[in-house]
């Protein structure tokens, strides 16, 4: 299916997911809005406080600030989670976008150390370099996955949903023209039929000659054979004698073997 093929047959995200994707980044947006603010009301009163336990709070936390606080944290990592499965229905880079929960979250934190920092509220005076310090740490936290979470999601955009990067493409593209590569391991390799085993022509009188190319055929093997053939009326007295000597004699007959049978034999 060819670019344009693709694109064409290609639906559109469905309503369901738009909703639940809206709905999602407005609630991750005011689960980091509670935190920020949260936070604000807690370094008003000096950047500390406490809640509940068995001792004595000297200083106790603005009200709500108790449970907005990890409300708003449990909110965040839920909304974040739904509105990334729904942005990836949708497609493109709407999925990548709830990775800047992170940095919006660690750069509101650090402007608020940063701010109370240089200008704290009373009774201190002049610049807090504790806060000051932390706030330049929460802007390096959050400002450093800032720049790596904007290009993951500039080219999420470059490539909408149901498209491969130009890189896979080609690669798919290459895959599919390479010739099939037969499996070594399933498909044994033909084997040489053996060449048949030329054997020798019979002599005149009807026997088969003994060939002596055999390495493995020795004088006292031949005289047993000759006389198997003596004894089963294959060979008369006479040529059993001549056949024997010739074997004893090592005359060969014409063409490589030995004779057995009569004189006239070839």
């Amino acid at each position: 299916m060819t670019h344009g093929g693709a694109a064409a047959g290609r639906q559109g995200p469905s309503g369901r997911a738009i909703v639940v994707y809206l709905v999602s980044a407005a609630c991750l947006s005011a689960c980091i809005t509670i935190l920020f603010l949260s936070m604000r009301a807690v370094m008003d009163i000096g950047g500390y406080c406490a809640e509940g336990g068995p001792y004595e709070i000297a200083v106790h936390c603005p009200e709500g600030v108790a449970i907005l606080v990890p409300l708003g944290m449990m909110g965040g990592m839920a909304a974040a989670f739904i509105m990334g499965a729904a942005g990836d229905g949708i497609g493109g880079p709407y999925g990548s976008l709830p990775m800047l929960a992170w940095p919006a979250v660690f750069i509101s934190l650090g402007w608020n150390f940063l701010e109370y920092g240089i200008w704290p509220p009373a009774p201190a005076e002049g610049p807090v370099l504790g806060w000051i310090f932390t706030g330049i740490v929460f802007m390096i936290t959050g400002g450093a996955p800032l720049v790596a979470a904007l290009g993951l999601i500039g080219a999420a955009g470059r490539h909408p949903h149901g498209e491969p990067p130009p890189l896979l493409a080609a690669a798919g593209a290459s895959q599919s023209k390479a010739p099939a590569v037969p499996n070594r391991l399933a498909e044994p390799a033909p084997q040489p039929r053996p060449e048949p085993t030329p054997q020798p022509a019979p002599g005149a009188d009807g026997v088969m000659p003994m060939a002596a190319t055999f390495p493995d055929e020795t004088v006292a093997a031949d005289l047993e054979r000759l006389a198997a053939l003596h004894r089963s009326g294959a060979l008369d007295d006479e040529e059993f004698a001549a056949a024997k000597r010739r074997r004893l004699g090592a005359e060969t007959a014409p063409g490589g073997g030995i004779a057995i049978g009569g004189e006239g034999a070839p």
